[in-house]
């Protein structure tokens, strides 16, 4: 059986298990590590989102997430009693809940660390200078400085 056939066998047998806990997938993962499979008549290839989409039918609308209630999707979870549509709203406050959310330095794009973004926040040098010195943008000193980003800084 080819690898691609594996993974579809794998994501059919997970649909139909009757176990509560994560179902973890064990190929590719985006660089998210999000399960990710081709499926005929699917274009995505977030294997949790067909999973949702299989279980639970259409999302309400195109916005629409497909949530982990385990909060184990970057893990590969793909197990359909753990997932749920939800809006953007909801599977952020989720994904806050679980601690998932990524923000401030844990995010994976995170150029500044934690204290260097206090020091450009409350800052009163001109931002072209802490442009320089952070060596970040202009708009991201501004966005930090008016609280669009880092907006967990007090």
């Amino acid at each position: 059986m080819t690898k691609a056939g594996v993974a579809s066998t794998f994501f059919f047998n997970a649909l139909h298990s009757e176990c509560e806990e994560c179902v973890f997938w064990p190929f590719r993962r985006n660089n998210r590590g999000y399960a990710e499979i081709s499926l005929p008549g699917y274009k995505t290839k977030l294997a949790h989102r067909i999973m949702c989409h299989i279980a639970n039918g259409e999302p309400p609308s195109v916005k629409h997430h497909a949530s982990h209630s385990c909060g184990r999707g970057v893990d590969g979870c793909i197990n359909p009693k753990h997932l749920l549509w939800k809006t953007p709203v909801e599977n952020a406050r989720d994904k806050f809940i679980h601690g998932t959310q990524l923000f401030g330095e844990i995010h994976q794009n995170a150029v500044l660390n934690t204290a260097q973004a206090m020091e450009i926040k409350y800052s009163t040098e001109p931002r072209s200078v802490l442009s320089k010195r952070y060596d970040t943008s202009v708009e991201n000193v501004r966005d930090i400085q008016n609280g669009r980003r880092w907006r967990h800084l007090k």
